[in-house]
């Protein structure tokens, strides 16, 4: 059985933060009246962490396992 703990974490993070943009453009936009260039450079590029966040943990989680399985 082959993980991809890696793979699975990018995916998710990316999965998240296209929620987190959409959700975004959908409500608080039209809500503070920002235009896409300010939200984007005071806000949008905050939810890159969730995705730098998730292929972390996924790398940790596939480190834990190929050591576990080491051993």
């Amino acid at each position: 059985m082959r993980n991809h703990f890696v793979r699975e974490g990018a995916l998710l993070g990316g999965v998240w933060l296209l929620i987190n943009w959409a959700l975004d453009a959908a409500v608080l936009l039209p809500l503070s009246g920002m235009d896409a260039g300010t939200y984007m450079g005071e806000i949008g590029l905050c939810y890159l962490m969730i995705p730098i966040i998730a292929l972390g943990i996924g790398y940790a989680a596939e480190q834990a396992v190929r050591d576990a399985t080491i051993r």
